[in-house]
């Protein structure tokens, strides 16, 4: 057959030649046929194919030769024509020993290089899987949760149906880490995707007319039908070959769903020992980070660097181009060559499917898809910055420099010149729009104690609330007759759509429960534009919640309160974490609905442990101030919380505090003081460019978590995580713990 496939192609070939013979040369049709019968050889098959020994995994081959009980796996395998190598068949017996395969003793002696097959050694000996997957079967079965540990093994020993598409790879990156459901496992992430799918084919929700497609599910849902189905294929054979050696699956549910993924968790701890690895942190962790990040805030930070030095504000333009796929609201700070990002704490403004959820914890979501930018090639690749001409530079830095001496003037006898402003110090730079507010009065560092009125809830820990002491909630009543007013009147005229800005404060509507609808001075956060309308995410100044509304909606905000500060202040509990039994590094819904019913609209002493970044943590007391009933001690004795330590910034600010008294109020320095703040308007799409291109360095965040091995030998290999991983971008999120994470690979 192969002959004859052969002449077939060189003969339909010569039909071709023979018809331009006229044309051509007999050299010509020679050598024409010498290249399709070179053409043809390299599709020949390989002389024979490579024999199943060497292509089958090698503890399969040991336990199918103990199977046999022929004799020593060594000596049986040294046998065959092309026997594996000695060392890795010793090797692998002694992994199989470790894990349980293979019993320490062989026929009532001790041996190193044999052992009795175990029941759990036939199991795996009969599973198409690694051996590590088919002791997670074999340990879900134990404890009651065999069909979730099927599901895992098929879906880990095939190809990943979590789809990677050209172009949109922070999106299916999103939707993988909102598929573990805060967990950041890939195992959980696979099994919540297939038991989705499969319930909506039970149920036959695919088939009804009008309901989505499967297809139309599957693109939405970044999920890949053909590797789905192919792991519903092998979870059915894993199934039959289970019932063959005994092991049936039974119906009976023995824990509550919120409890399955602690068990399933203890089991792949179980399956995949030894392969463990903790983070790799030095002794000076936290004075290392806060270093690196110039007193920037670690859980909102990304760094850059590769800027020139001397002009690096110019290519503010183009870092927030970089980054406007992960937050429109970016607040960049400059310092020499390096570039500090910083994210907004946006929370999602609207219930978003299960699968797209913004990923738990306390650094944003774009900080996230920020760290994941330099994993992606493609994305990795468009880091970089086209220089200014040196002319160009050099008359708008002037421009920009004179904006920051007139600044400065009055602060510094001395003065400053441009030079000393970039090379030592720190630029924020902030967009100009056309009405801004100021940030909220921020509790004196003499005041131990602050009053105030709680007006949102985000969790458990989380909530923003105004201030007693500062006729806040005077100021409240007035701004909220103020716009009752002038939208009675129609005295405040609406937006225009196409100039709205990401920053701009103005009036947006908010609707109750009983859907009537007020408006309130609120921070455009986001714009999401579509090909029906323009929808804008908003922050509320003077609450704190946030929501999604239409562009067309939204008002200027009169004149009579523009000078208002904004009231709403964020705060979060002090010296408390959720309960080590929650695996996915989020508040209990019922601890966050506690306390939404126990605080909403209602008045507090709060305790002052910190201010750090705009956030104050405190310890929240009754209007009594009785410690005993605190809300912080409440969620402890209820449990839902555990007492933890607070992080590095906090622990140096709670330190000051203590040792400010009020004759010292006018020392405090804020936060951000120390950062100069330009605004500036310039067009750069008029500048000349010149035709070098910088590649920047980065993004990276010293919270990024890196593991080493376990083991004594490998603590000092470093280990890296698959970029299609939920825990690609895993941070740090309690730098303060000195105790070890742990993580398991297989």
């Amino acid at each position: 057959m192969y002959i004859t496939y052969l002449g077939c192609i060189i003969l339909g070939k010569l039909k071709v030649v023979v018809s331009l013979a006229s044309e051509k040369k007999e050299q010509d049709i020679l050598s024409f046929t010498s290249t399709a019968v070179k053409e043809t050889s390299k599709m020949a098959l390989p002389p024979y194919a490579t024999p199943e020994l060497c292509r089958t995994p090698l503890s399969h081959v040991v336990l199918k030769t103990k199977i046999l009980d022929m004799g020593e796996p060594r000596a049986l395998l040294a046998l065959a024509i092309d026997p594996p190598n000695l060392a890795d068949i010793n090797r692998t017996i002694l992994n199989l020993k470790q894990m349980g395969a293979l019993a320490i003793k062989s026929k009532g002696r001790e041996c190193c290089l044999d052992g009795d097959l175990t029941y759990l050694g036939r199991v795996i000996a009969a599973l198409p899987v690694d051996p590590h997957l088919a002791k997670l079967i074999v340990m879900g079965h134990m404890f009651g949760c065999e069909r979730e540990a099927i599901i895992i093994a098929a879906g880990l020993s095939l190809k990943s149906f979590h789809a990677r598409p050209f172009q949109d790879e922070l999106n299916a990156f999103l939707s993988k880490v909102s598929w573990a459901y805060g967990s950041f496992s890939d195992c959980l992430a696979l099994l919540n995707a297939y038991d989705l799918w499969q319930g909506m084919q039970l149920r036959g929700e695919f088939l009804r007319p009008g309901a989505s497609r499967e297809k139309e599910w599957a693109k939405h849902s970044y999920i890949e039908l053909d590797s789905i189905r192919e792991v519903h294929k092998l979870v059915q054979e894993l199934q039959k070959r289970l019932e063959k050696v005994k092991i049936c699956m039974f119906n009976a549910d023995n824990y509550p769903k919120s409890d399955q993924s602690i068990v399933l968790k203890l089991c792949m701890a179980s399956a995949f020992f030894p392969y463990y690895y903790k983070r790799n942190v030095t002794d000076d962790y936290e004075k290392e980070m806060d270093r690196e990040l110039s007193g920037h805030d670690p859980f909102t930070t990304v760094v850059v660097s590769g800027l020139p030095s001397e002009t690096n504000i110019l290519y503010d333009d183009q870092i927030r181009n970089i980054f406007r796929d992960c937050s429109q609201n970016l607040k960049i700070s400059y310092e020499g060559s390096k570039a500090y990002i910083q994210f907004p704490r946006t929370r999602s403004a609207v219930n978003k499917e299960e699968h797209f959820q913004d990923i738990p914890g306390e650094c944003p979501t774009a900080m996230h898809l920020a760290l994941k930018m330099r994993q992606i090639p493609r994305i990795q690749k468009s880091i970089v910055i086209r220089l200014f001409s040196s002319e160009e530079s050099r008359i708008k830095m002037t421009e920009i420099l004179g904006e920051i001496e007139d600044l400065n003037q009055g602060k510094d006898q001395k003065g400053f010149t441009g030079k000393k402003i970039l090379g030592r110090g720190r630029m924020r730079l902030t967009k100009p729009v056309e009405c801004t507010l100021r940030p909220p009065v921020m509790p004196s560092p003499a005041n131990h104690v602050w009053r105030i009125h709680v007006t949102h809830v985000e969790n458990a820990a989380s909530f923003w609330a105004i201030s007693n002491e500062t006729h806040a909630l005077k100021d409240l009543s007035f701004i909220q007759t103020c716009v009752e007013t002038a939208v009675s009147q129609n005295t405040t005229p609406f937006l225009d759509p196409d100039d709205i800005n990401v920053g701009q404060i103005c009036l947006a509507p908010f609707r109750d429960l009983e859907f009537v609808c007020s408006f309130y001075r609120a921070r455009i956060d986001e714009v999401i534009k579509t090909s029906e309308d323009v929808k804008v995410t908003v922050y509320f100044v003077d609450y704190g919640n946030v929501d999604t509304v239409k562009a067309s909606e939204l008002r200027i905000v009169p004149k009579s309160i523009q000078g208002i500060p904004m009231l709403a202040v964020e705060c979060m509990l002090a010296e408390i974490k959720p309960i080590s039994k929650s695996t996915t590094a989020v508040w209990d819904e019922r601890a966050s609905l506690w306390l939404k019913n126990r605080t909403l609209n209602q008045d507090f002493i709060a305790q002052i442990y910190s201010v750090v970044h705009g956030v104050v943590r405190v310890h929240l007391l009754p209007p009594d101030g009785s410690a005993k009933n605190s809300i912080n001690e409440t969620l402890i004795q209820m449990g839902y919380a555990v007492r933890a330590e607070e992080f590095y910034l906090s622990k140096q600010n709670h330190q000051l505090r203590a040792i400010y008294s009020r004759e010292f109020d006018n020392f405090f320095i804020d936060d951000s003081s120390s950062v100069s703040c330009s605004t500036y308007s310039f067009n750069s799409k008029n500048l000349n460019y010149s035709r070098s291109r910088v590649q920047l360095k980065g993004p990276d965040s010293p919270l990024l978590l890196r593991f080493v091995a376990l083991t004594r030998s490998g603590h000092t290999k470093g280990v890296k995580i698959e970029p299609s991983s939920v825990n690609s971008t895993a941070l740090d999120l309690e730098p303060q713990n000195k105790h070890d994470s742990y993580s398991t690979a297989l």
